[in-house]
């Protein structure tokens, strides 16, 4: 996985969560 990807994951994650768990 390039960083890249993770980086998209990460605010995808966030928006889901409400970056309540980061």
């Amino acid at each position: 996985m390039t960083s890249e990807n993770m980086k998209t994951d990460n605010i995808s994650i966030k928006v889901l969560y409400g970056n309540s768990i980061f």
